[in-house]
């Protein structure tokens, strides 16, 4: 087998895994996904499954083959959000590599959420 290239930040290039996007039960698309640093160590992206703090519904999935994967709180559409939390979004600030692996359709419903959170004066 071939050793691991690195792409000169110390990313190996040999292997990439498929993040599937799933949100209110339609898939949204998928997107390649690679090793990462996450404090100083070099990590697989998690996957992650988001559930209503309010109502508990799984509402959610990002799917990232051969990971891990966590429980994230953030409100369903159909509950009201907190802390500035848009209901319904998957949008995670902190996370730049999650961010850019977003599939343009769920970009675009992210970019809807956001606009008409500011319309109604939640942002």
């Amino acid at each position: 087998m071939d050793e691991p290239q690195a792409d000169g930040v110390g990313r190996e290039k040999a292997e990439v895994r498929i993040s599937h996007w799933f949100v209110e039960g339609t898939h949204l698309g998928q997107s390649p996904r690679t090793v990462r640093f996450v404090h100083a160590n070099l990590q697989w992206p998690d996957g992650l499954l988001f559930y209503c703090p309010n109502c508990g519904e799984a509402w959610a999935r990002i799917a990232v083959e051969g990971s891990k994967t966590y429980a994230y709180a953030q409100p369903c559409r159909k509950c009201p959000g907190h802390y500035g939390a848009i209901p319904g979004s998957v949008w995670i600030d902190w996370d730049a590599d999650y961010r850019a692996a977003m599939p343009p359709r769920v970009l675009a419903r992210e970019l809807r959420l956001h606009l008409e959170a500011w319309d109604k004066g939640e942002l």
